[in-house]
């Protein structure tokens, strides 16, 4: 009883700490994730925004001096009227990377979102219409998605690391928090042990005095009163017993409950009256009690 206890103890513990592991974890994955969206959006409008000067060249261009490119690698092309491209901004990409350039630009016409994803999701794209034709923003993804991955595997090498301590320190604690348990436990079986034992004696008595009465049917009361009273002494010796360990289950419960019954008022009397009929009989006395069959109380309090 005491291992299952411990074991649905630690059950319980490790489920709740996985679960709230789980919520935290998930809420700074979508949080960051969400962040990084919105970052890259930006810089996809920033970037639809820049028509001109300092950032622009134009393909092939090679050997201008440009500042450094911003943390989310973000680009963009200016199309004409008949989806030619006439300038890059933001270009990264030289002379040789242009069959790219045009694959990812081709991707982007070819969706009818303004916004959207091509290659696989690798790139970001939105689209803008000016008056010179159509300018097509692209934002690389690959800070976005590394950093997911990171902190995706961070979280579960975290999550798993912190499964292991937490299980160490429920195993620890539930060997500590059935101490107390474990000690009742046994003391109740100590308790029952005696309390049986102690039992068991009156009753051997009460059993061997009354075989031994029955055994002579045809002898006096008077001839056999020794067994009598001891049968007698021993009865009263287990009422005694009975009486204390009431009064323990009555003191260990720490409170009164308040139980509302529907009581038989008749037979409550009755189980009164019937332990004093061997009295009056043995006085000469006749006990005269007329009452009612089946009068009941409604919600009396039992103490």
């Amino acid at each position: 009883m005491i291992n299952k206890l411990k074991t649905k103890f630690i059950f319980i513990n490790m489920i709740l700490i996985f679960i709230i592991l789980s919520l935290a974890f998930a809420t700074v994955y979508i949080s960051t994730s969400n962040r990084l969206i919105r970052d890259s959006n930006d810089m996809l409008q920033k970037t639809i925004e820049q028509e001109n000067e300092i950032y622009k060249k134009d393909i092939g261009e090679q050997n201008a001096d440009y500042p450094p490119p911003p943390q989310i690698l973000t680009f963009a092309v200016q199309l004409d009227k008949n989806n030619n491209i006439t300038n890059i901004f933001y270009n990264n990409i030289d002379k040789s990377d242009t069959s790219k350039l045009v694959t990812l630009v081709n991707s982007a016409l070819n969706d009818n979102n303004t916004t959207g994803f091509v290659q696989n999701k690798t790139f970001r794209f939105l689209k803008h219409d000016n008056g010179n034709g159509t300018k097509i923003a692209f934002a690389d993804r690959s800070l976005e998605i590394n950093t997911l991955k990171s902190l995706l595997k961070t979280s579960v090498l975290v999550g798993i690391g912190s499964l292991i301590a937490f299980f160490i320190v429920s195993l620890y604690l539930a060997t500590w928090a059935v101490k107390p348990i474990q000690k009742s436990w046994e003391q109740q079986r100590q308790f029952v042990a005696d309390a049986s034992h102690e039992l068991k004696t009156p009753l051997t008595v009460i059993l061997a005095n009354t075989d031994i009465v029955l055994s002579h049917k045809d002898d006096t009361i008077n001839n056999q009163i020794k067994w009598i009273d001891y049968i007698k002494t021993e009865a009263e010796r287990m009422t005694t017993l009975v009486n204390d360990l009431l009064f323990l289950a009555k003191t260990d419960s720490h409170k009164n409950e308040i139980i509302f019954s529907k009581i038989n008022f008749s037979d409550t009397v009755w189980n009164c009256v019937l332990p004093f009929e061997s009295v009056a009989f043995e006085q000469g006395k006749i006990i005269d009690i007329e009452i009612a069959s089946d009068v009941f109380l409604k919600e009396t309090i039992i103490d």
